[in-house]
């Protein structure tokens, strides 16, 4: 291998460590604002009171903790979903393009997503930040 094409193959490198990075950084920043945004809603009441739950952040946080619990599968789905889909259809293209080329490294996904928006694959992401801060909340 010549000395260019290896030069080549370090900015490659170089770029995509970059693109990790930027990537991890707007997916953090996105799931903090959808944690915001559950806890300025208040609890549903899905687990009673003996829980004291104020707000649905404190309920995903329980899920999260406890769960998954089957039967609220779906209906946490129909809550977090609505967030995801929005911080998702809100991100400008190129910043998607970069969180996709993320996520389908993360994910193990299809090379063919390269360059392209895998609106999927950066939903997934996303999710997984969310639950990695419900994850560290303590437990109630």
């Amino acid at each position: 291998m010549t000395d260019a094409n290896q030069d080549w193959i370090d900015a490659l490198e170089r770029t995509h460590r970059a693109v990790r990075s930027f990537a991890r950084s707007e997916f953090d920043a996105r799931a903090r604002k959808i944690m915001h945004r559950l806890q300025r809603t208040p609890a549903s009441g899905i687990y009673g009171d003996d829980l004291d739950h104020k707000t649905l952040w404190d309920e995903f946080c329980y899920e999260t903790h406890n769960g998954p619990t089957d039967d609220l599968r779906r209906a946490w789905h129909q809550v977090i979903d609505p967030h995801l889909n929005t911080a998702i259809e809100s991100t400008p293209e190129e910043t998607a393009i970069l969180l996709s080329i993320y996520s389908c490294w993360e994910l193990e996904g299809d090379l063919d997503l390269y360059g392209s928006v895998w609106t999927d694959g950066m939903k997934e992401m996303l999710e997984k930040a969310l639950i990695t801060y419900a994850t560290t909340r303590r437990k109630n």
